[in-house]
Formats: C-alpha cells, structure tokens, sequence
C-alpha cells in the first residue's frame, strides 16, 4: 500500500456521510483522483419539505427569449430594408439612438454570462428599447427622403 499524502490543502480529506465500497478506507476518501465531494448541504430533502430549496422556475432563463427574438427580427428586417433603401438611393446614416444602443446590448451579455440576470434583462430591454427607436427614425429618415425626391 502507497503511504498516505501529505497534509496538505491539495490533499485533505473529508468525511463521506455514507462509505463507499471499494475504497481503501471505508470512512474517508482523498480528494485528488477520487469522487467529487459532496456539496456541503447536507442530504437532499424533497421537493416541497420544509427547509427545502425551491424548485427553479422553468420560465426563469439566462435572459428572456421573446425580447432576443425581437432583437434578431429587428436586425434581419434592419438588413432587408437597409438593402431595399440603398438600392433605391436612400443614404444610410447613423442616429444616436442606434449608437447607444450598442453598449446595453453588449453589456446584457456580458452580465448574464457571468450569472447577473437582472443586470443583463435590465441592459437587454433598454438596448432594445433603444435598437428599436433607432429603427423607427431609420424609416421615418427613408420615407421623407424617398417623398421628397418625387
């Protein structure tokens, strides 16, 4: 039998609530090469005990699907029309609204990658809010410049 790892913080062991066949010592296992530990929470209770954590709610994600989905419909409909408006001779300008939309958007995903969702949903809705403002004086700017060449 190999001599015992040194005790040190890379090598510590902890107790196992329950043995586990097969190990070399029933009531403890290293942690280097060896089952994960547990989690520190004690024995899972059911769903609904007293104590119990709460179930995580199916409608809660990273960040809200139908606001991306209008985001993505916005940016194909931006390109579609954008193509319709060049070809038609119709300058394409950038508005602010359009440029400050940039950084919520971008900073939403940052936010919730790294596990802030209400930070992110809060970004997301006024980067859209934004995006889709930018949008309407994009048409308003192509209908009066195509009325006014006629």
């Amino acid at each position: 039998m190999p001599p015992d790892p040194p005790e040190t913080p890379q090598y510590t062991r902890y107790r196992a609530r329950r043995p586990l066949v097969g190990s070399r010592r029933e009531d403890e296992i290293p942690l280097p090469g060896g089952p994960a530990p547990p989690s520190g929470r004690g024995p899972r209770r059911p769903a609904g005990a007293p104590g119990a954590p709460a179930p995580a709610s199916p409608r809660r994600r990273i960040t809200p699907r139908r606001a991306l989905a209008v985001l993505a419909a916005r940016e194909v409909a931006m390109l579609i029309f954008g193509r319709f408006a060049v070809s038609r001779g119709v300058p394409v300008l950038i508005n602010w609204p359009g440029r400050l939309a940039v950084a919520p958007l971008a900073g939403s995903i940052f936010f919730a990658l790294v596990g802030l969702g209400t930070v992110a949903e809060i970004l997301l809705y006024t980067g859209l809010a934004l995006a889709l403002w930018a949008s309407v004086l994009y048409a308003r700017f192509a209908v009066g410049y195509l009325n006014g060449r006629r």
